[in-house]
């Protein structure tokens, strides 16, 4: 059983495909990701998956998109006018943009459609309602 708790310092080296297996994400090669465990760092479906290992430990896991980034909801595709955007009509398809939400927050989009007046831009996580596998490895847990 696991000793990992709320607030240690957890290292890994993973790989993370999509279903098709094709990989979005690694840092096989590079320094070891660290994130602290319990406080929202890293997708719900992947803390889940370390908890139990031990170093050395390694695992393959599917995390379902309700773990992962989430479904993706519609009410998060938006059409703007062009003319509200800044950069107007030299935004291009597949572009990502920002999003001023009007109160000081904003979200990232993706272009996705336009018009000669409007764009379309989903503000989904470009993960949202993806199935994700991930290749984890434990290296090390470092008490809070």
């Amino acid at each position: 059983m696991s000793n990992i708790k709320t607030g240690d310092i957890v290292k890994v080296f993973y790989t993370g495909r999509m279903s098709d297996g094709t990989i979005f994400d690694s840092n096989e090669g590079k320094d070891p990701f660290e994130f602290s465990f319990g406080v929202g760092h890293v997708i719900k479906g992947f803390e889940n998956a370390v908890l139990g290992l031990k170093p050395g430990d390694k695992v393959t896991v599917i995390i379902p998109a309700s773990e992962a980034y989430g479904e993706r909801n519609m009410a998060d595709v938006l059409t703007f006018e062009k003319k509200r955007l800044t950069g107007g009509n030299k935004v291009e398809l597949l572009q990502r943009i920002r999003i001023d939400r009007g109160d000081g927050s904003y979200s990232m989009g993706t272009v996705i459609e336009m018009t000669a007046d409007s764009v379309v831009v989903d503000c989904n996580h470009t993960l949202a309602g993806e199935d994700l596998m991930f290749d984890i490895t434990l290296l090390e847990v470092v008490s809070a």
